[in-house]
């Protein structure tokens, strides 16, 4: 396929170039502009024509750290805002991949990468690292094999795909119940305002640190009882807002009437860094609550879980927090196990009840035996065991 070509995402139609001179292919994804990329199909081709050199590395001798160095680490900085993320694994990825080409990494070269990173230490003493971890490492792999393939760089299979590490759902999920959250907001006052201020709206609202420290007046609508979430500031760079109950909102009102200056942020204390400020001092604040091990973002699982057990809609919790998958919803709203048992109970009121004389005709033996089991389903294994063969 000669001429242009456009490639649809999530930000929109992107228009780039393939051609082929002198038995050399040149692919490029350039713009969202589709007149830029015929233009610099055009500029490319009457360079080649004229004999001039061109600032191109032939993809066959590319290897894997020159396109990542030079080519996707960029690319990440333009586009990711979690780039220093994906850096910081490109760069271990290079250490046992970076002079081998594209064609050379196969599976089993993946597969070798996965032995040494799970020889890496964990963070626990004693441990390796997880199965989440060593899928983060390939799948950034993947997406570089991906990147390198849209701009022409590599056109043969993603050997990554068959290797990633099943069952690594290893992401536990923390929360605060009443009286812990009680304790916790007790030993923030103690230690600052703005400690204590952060932590109780952000248990209210389910928002980010980082989206709270960049939270300014204007984006606060106290008639209206809404808090606007600018998307330049959120990790997914989608806007949202965000409902105040009774709580946040005489906290902020507070919080303006008390304001002498004319600083744009509702939550500055002067320090050249207010998000380390907090953090640290939260963590302070949990060692002292006797909390550990607690992190700042799990006050979003809180606000998360506490909301879903009072009954709110999951949809309702993804739009609140700004997910663009309810399934990332659905690890911070784990129900109670007595919330399970309490829905499928409900049942019992609606269904006609069969498991009588009348109608099992005596096929479950005395129904007051089975009850039995059903209100004490702690009871021992060898307890169960022996009322069944009673029943039977």
């Amino acid at each position: 396929m000669n001429g242009l070509f456009y490639r649809d995402n999530k930000n929109g139609r992107k228009w780039g170039y393939r051609f082929e001179y002198k038995g050399k292919v040149y692919k490029k994804i350039v713009a969202f502009d589709k007149r830029r990329a015929e233009a610099e199909k055009h500029r490319l081709l009457a360079k080649l024509k004229s004999g001039e050199a061109v600032n191109l590395i032939d993809p066959e001798k590319m290897t894997f750290e020159n396109f990542v160095m030079k080519k996707y680490i960029w690319y990440c900085r333009q586009s990711k805002r979690s780039w220093k993320n994906y850096e910081q694994l490109c760069r271990e990825l290079i250490k046992y991949l970076g002079k081998l080409t594209f064609d050379q990494i196969s599976l089993e070269a993946v597969e070798n990468l996965k032995e040494e990173l799970f020889k890496h230490r964990g963070r626990g003493k004693g441990t390796t690292i997880s199965k989440s971890t060593i899928n983060r490492y390939i799948n950034c792999l993947s997406n570089i094999f991906k990147r390198a393939k849209k701009t022409g760089y590599y056109d043969g299979k993603n050997p990554v795909r068959d290797a990633l590490e099943p069952n690594a759902d290893n992401v536990i999920i923390r929360h605060l119940n009443s009286q812990q959250l009680e304790k916790l907001l007790n030993v923030c006052a103690k230690i600052n305002k703005l400690l204590f201020c952060v932590v109780l709206f952000a248990v209210n609202t389910g928002m980010r640190l980082g989206e709270i420290i960049k939270l300014e007046w204007k984006s606060i609508r106290f008639g209206k009882r809404q808090i606007e979430i600018m998307k330049a500031h959120t990790k997914t760079r989608r806007g949202r807002f965000i409902p105040m109950n009774r709580q946040i909102w005489e906290l902020l009102y507070h919080m303006r009437k008390e304001r002498q200056d004319n600083n744009p942020l509702v939550f500055d204390n002067g320090s050249k860094n207010v998000y380390n400020y907090v953090r640290q001092n939260f963590y302070k604040a949990v060692k002292i609550a006797g909390l550990q091990p607690f992190r700042f973002h799990d006050l979003r699982h809180s606000y998360a879980t506490t909301s879903h057990k009072e009954g709110v809609d999951i949809y309702t919790i993804k739009d609140i927090l700004g997910h663009t998958s309810v399934t990332t919803t659905e690890k911070y709203t784990h129900v109670v196990d007595a919330k399970k048992l309490a829905a499928v109970e409900k049942l019992d009121q609606v269904y006609p009840d069969v498991l009588t004389d009348k109608v099992a005709g005596g096929f479950f033996g005395n129904r007051a035996d089975l009850g039995q089991i059903v209100n004490n389903p702690e009871k021992s294994g060898k307890e169960i065991s022996e009322a069944k063969n009673k029943i039977n």
